[in-house]
């Protein structure tokens, strides 16, 4: 008895210390198999070694997943794997979850937390099993699961199949076409690299003349296909090679509407889109609730900011990435609309500055003639709406967070708030776009200009609707205005901070920003 438990003794010793140099093994294996461009080979080899302890493997698997290099991009896969690198001391994995953290939803979280506590628990099962289950005698074979196969027609179709960059460069120098069809479906190398998450054979497909919005046999494009899976730096390098969002794919769907429909800020911001070359860039905002107004502990907090309420935002709606600009209100005046006025630039240039001296009526002229010129439903944001797309998620003072500092928006940097520094103060409207956007996709929603909002200005929240509707009357002599200023002070900026003039006021510190509604 005593001589079979000392050859099991050494047993276990032998497998504990063949464990760590098999691991090491099968990660030296990923790596060379990377670098082949064999990514389906190398991420077989990483999760083989992940599942002997290997945290450098966990890292390669995180990293892989959260930028869609070798396999579709999945953050909650993504987050699961330097989870476990970071549990083992890697310290660049811990910083690299918490960087991913802020581009997923709450609900993202959650499911990723939920995989790391199976994929341990399973953990646990394999370490304590010495022999491995053997099927039972006469029972069924479980089903293999069947790869998606793809027409061999096309040796870019093949590399792209493969997920082999080597083969795809090799392929297309020697002349194979770029959009060549397979499949029952009729897909494109571009479609199957976008369905697979293959980010790094999109550049080279578009390159040799991919074009991006061919359709399918069921309309899908593959911007479509990537919005499907929330594939982000796929859809980002598509709309830069003009990838239009509207196309209609499968059941009328289009990318847009997939992406408004799963509501991924990281996915929306990607986005955004003009519907004419002289109109705004137009960011899609998801539908949801959030609560409006400010609690009672926030600093700086006016009685107008309350009684907090949830407002609901039931359906999704485009809001304008940057304020409008001078040279969007120029070409309207250009083109016989906006009264053909030209407002004054204090001196400090047009083109991309916000367009300032502007009433509230000369906002509401613009919107009009940009809905004569697209067809489409173009208006100033209600105050509800103007709040729910600045916080972008957040209940925080700011979308930044309790603070705020002079890098990170344009105002009165003499100034400080929550602890913060004091910063630079411009004197002056910087260009749009020139700091930090919000998780929605929006730059400015804290300072360089007010922004005029639809609503007739109220005291409170007592009567305020919950819908998001903006709250007006027949006899409006004052609106709403919103965000802060170059000008003002950081507690001004905040976002539930509300501010009113007559709507015949100009000056150099107003300005606004358009919503459109979008098509069901």
């Amino acid at each position: 008895m005593n001589r079979h438990l000392a050859w099991f003794v050494l047993f276990c010793a032998v497998l504990a210390l063949s464990c760590p140099t098999a691991a090491r093994a099968d990660y030296g294996a990923g790596q060379a198999a990377w670098k082949a461009g064999r990514y389906a080979g190398a991420m077989k080899e990483w999760r083989r070694a992940a599942r002997k302890g290997d945290g450098r493997a966990m890292a390669a698997l995180g990293r892989a997943f959260a930028k869609g290099l070798g396999v579709p991009q999945d953050f909650i896969e993504a987050h699961k794997w330097l989870n476990l690198a970071a549990a083992r001391g890697d310290a660049k994995a811990l910083a690299e979850r918490d960087a991913l953290e802020k581009r997923m939803t709450v609900e993202e979280q959650a499911e990723a937390r939920k995989l790391l506590r199976a994929w341990r628990t399973a953990g646990r099962r394999r370490s304590t099993a010495i022999v491995p289950r053997r099927r039972t005698p006469g029972t069924p074979r479980p089903p293999r699961r069947v790869a998606r196969k793809v027409s061999p027609g096309s040796a870019a179709l093949r590399a792209v199949a493969a997920g082999n960059i080597s083969a795809l460069e090799k392929a297309l120098a020697a002349g194979a076409d770029p959009n060549a069809r397979g499949g029952k479906r009729g897909w494109t190398p571009l479609m199957y690299a976008a369905d697979k998450g293959y980010t790094l054979l999109v550049p080279p497909l578009l390159k040799a003349g991919a074009k991006p919005d061919l359709r399918a046999a069921d309309g899908a494009t593959a911007l479509f296909i990537a919005a499907l899976h929330g594939q982000t730096e796929i859809i980002e390098l598509l709309m830069k090679w003009g990838a239009d969002p509207s196309i209609r794919g499968a059941k009328g769907r289009t990318a847009l509407g997939v992406a408004l429909a799963k509501g991924n800020p990281a996915v929306l911001s990607l986005l955004a889109f003009r519907d004419c070359p002289e109109c705004p860039e137009m960011a899609p905002v998801p539908a949801g609730s959030f609560i409006m107004g400010s609690p009672t502990h926030e600093a700086e907090r006016d009685n107008d900011e309350g009684p907090r309420r949830r407002v609901a935002i039931p359906k999704p709606f485009a809001v304008g990435k940057y304020e409008v600009t001078f040279a969007e209100w120029d070409a309207c005046a250009a083109a016989g609309g906006c009264g053909g006025r030209r407002p004054g630039d204090e001196g400090w240039g047009r083109g991309r500055r916000p367009v300032i001296n502007v009433s509230w009526d000369d906002a509401k002229a613009y919107v009009a003639w940009l809905s004569r010129k697209t067809g489409k439903i173009y208006r100033l944001l209600s105050e509800a709406e103007w709040e729910y797309a600045a916080r972008a998620g957040t209940t925080t003072p700011f979308h930044f967070g309790s603070t705020i500092s002079a890098s990170q928006a344009n105002y009165n940097g003499n100034y400080t708030y929550g602890g913060g520094s004091k910063g630079v103060y411009r004197g002056k409207t910087m260009p749009v776009g020139s700091f930090p956007a919000n998780r929605f996709g929006l730059h400015d929603a804290h300072g360089n200009v007010w922004e005029w909002v639809e609503d007739c200005w109220k005291g409170n929240y007592r009567e305020a609707l919950t819908d998001a509707s903006a709250r007006l009357n027949r006899h409006c002599a004052k609106h709403v205005l919103r965000g802060g200023s170059w000008f003002h002070r950081p507690e001004n900026l905040r976002s539930a901070y509300r501010s009113m003039i007559g709507i015949e006021f100009r000056s150099s510190y107003t300005g606004f920003r358009v919503a459109r509604t979008l098509a069901p």
